[in-house]
C-alpha cells in the first residue's frame, strides 16, 4: 500500500469531510468487501476544504487534477493497473461553466491526463453521477461519450448502478452515446464506515449507495480480472479496452 497527499492535510484526519474514498477503498480491495482483496493499492489523499464552486467542504477541481497528476507520475507501465474515479464534475462546479472549463485549463489537462494513464495500460473506470438526468455531462465520464471526436477517451469504462433485485437503475443516462456501458451495485452495498462517530455501532460497516459503489466494484472487478488473467485462469488480455469489453460482457 502507498499514500499519495494532495497539498497540505490535516494527519489528525479532521478534514476528511464524508471520507468517501475510504468507503470506496473498501469495496476495491478491503479484506471483507473488497473484490480484490490481493490487490496492491495506492491511496491519495485529498486536503478538504471550501473552494469557488461551493460552500460545502469538499476536495476541490485543482485538488483532483493534482492528484490525478501524481497518480500519472507514479504509474509504472510494466504493470497492469486500475484507476478507480468516484467522482463526477458537473459545469455547476465551476463560476462560469462553460468558460472556465476551458480556461483553466480544467477539461484539457483532465482528457491529458486520462490519455496518458491509458497509454500507460491503465484500466479506467467512473461513474455517470448519481441525478438521474437523460444526459451525461459532467467529467470525466463525458470523455468516454462515443459521439465526441475531440475529448474521446475510447478504453475509459463508465458505470450505472442497480438495485439489488436488478429492477431500479440507477444515475444518469445517454443511450445516444452508450452510456453507461454496464451497471453495478448502487444500493444497500455494505462497505466500511470510515465515520468514527459511528464506528461501534456498526461494527465498522454500513450500507452504501450511490454511482460511487458501482464504480469501485468494477474497479475492483478489473484487478481481480487481470490477475486471474495472469495466472492462466481466464483467457483476456490485460490491456484496457480488452479489459472493458470483457466486464462490459458479463454485466
Amino acid at each position: 500500500m502507498k499514500w499519495l497527499q494532495v497539498g497540505k492535510g490535516d494527519e489528525v484526519a479532521k478534514d476528511d469531510c464524508k471520507k468517501h474514498g475510504t468507503s470506496m477503498l473498501s469495496l476495491v480491495a478491503g479484506g471483507k468487501c473488497g473484490v480484490a482483496k490481493n490487490a496492491n493499492p495506492t491511496i491519495v489523499r485529498m486536503p478538504c476544504r471550501k473552494g469557488e464552486h461551493a460552500e460545502r467542504l469538499a476536495f476541490q477541481p485543482a485538488d483532483w487534477i493534482d492528484g490525478l497528476s501524481m497518480v500519472n507520475d507514479e504509474l509504472d507501465s510494466s504493470y497492469p493497473s486500475v484507476v478507480s474515479m468516484s467522482v463526477f464534475w458537473r459545469k455547476d462546479y465551476f463560476t462560469s461553466p462553460d468558460e472556465e472549463l476551458h480556461e483553466n485549463g480544467f477539461l484539457i489537462r483532465h482528457l491529458e491526463l486520462l490519455e496518458s494513464l491509458a497509454a500507460k495500460g491503465a484500466i479506467l473506470v467512473t461513474g455517470t453521477g448519481n441525478e438521474g438526468y437523460p444526459k451525461v455531462e459532467g467529467i470525466p465520464a463525458k470523455f468516454a461519450k462515443t459521439s465526441i471526436d475531440t475529448f474521446h477517451v475510447p478504453s475509459l469504462s463508465v458505470m450505472g448502478g442497480l438495485s439489488p433485485d436488478g429492477r431500479y437503475m440507477m444515475g444518469n443516462f445517454e443511450d445516444a452515446v452508450g452510456l453507461p456501458h454496464a451497471y453495478g451495485p448502487g444500493l444497500r452495498v455494505r462497505s466500511v464506515d470510515a465515520d468514527e462517530t459511528f464506528w461501534n455501532q456498526n461494527d465498522g460497516y454500513y450500507y452504501a449507495r450511490g454511482i460511487s459503489c458501482a464504480t469501485a466494484l468494477t474497479a475492483g472487478l478489473a484487478a481481480y480480472t487481470i490477475r486471474l488473467s495472469q495466472l492462466g485462469l481466464l483467457d483476456v488480455k490485460t490491456d484496457p479496452q480488452s479489459i472493458k469489453d470483457f466486464i462490459i460482457s458479463q454485466t
